[in-house]
């Protein structure tokens, strides 16, 4: 993406993207009402994409540390169109650049949330070998999409 003088960085074009995106209107505020209701301290979202949920989240929570999981992974589903859409987005020669360029910006844009944002770049399976037993107050499960994958979240 281009503005009228100079080349967007990955963060500033993830900040644009968001308006096009329809995904903050249909849950966002519904999860942080449920974690708030519980008075979640840690949460764990599997599927972290664009990271515009996890904003949200730490908006709206300011006592919740967020875990967020997501290996940003080409291929893993053929049906799921997820990684097409960031190879366009970075206009990346591949899905997989684009993934990786993907993970770096919402990276960037958690920084300012870095003592409660955790951004964990593996697979949930794998991921959940590093956490105890019920660590977490709250998991929201939106990641591989398959019935494989859904089954192993």
């Amino acid at each position: 993406m281009m503005t009228d003088s100079y080349p967007m960085s990955d963060e500033e074009t993830l900040r644009h993207y968001r308006v096009r995106c329809s995904w903050p209107n249909l849950y966002y505020g519904v999860v942080a009402q449920l974690c708030e209701q519980i008075e979640a301290k840690r949460f764990l979202e599997i599927g972290v994409a664009y990271g515009y949920h996890a904003l949200d989240i730490l908006t709206r929570l300011p006592d919740t540390v967020y875990y967020g999981v997501d290996p940003y992974l080409a291929g893993y589903d053929p049906n799921d169109g997820f990684a097409v859409d960031a190879q366009k987005l970075f206009a990346e020669m591949s899905p997989q650049k684009g993934m990786d360029r993907l993970h770096s910006a919402v990276q960037a844009t958690l920084t300012p949330y870095s003592e409660r944002a955790k951004l964990i770049r593996k697979k949930s399976v794998e991921a959940a070998t590093e956490f105890p037993a019920h660590f977490f107050d709250t998991i929201f499960i939106d990641g591989d999409h398959t019935y494989e994958g859904v089954l192993a979240d």
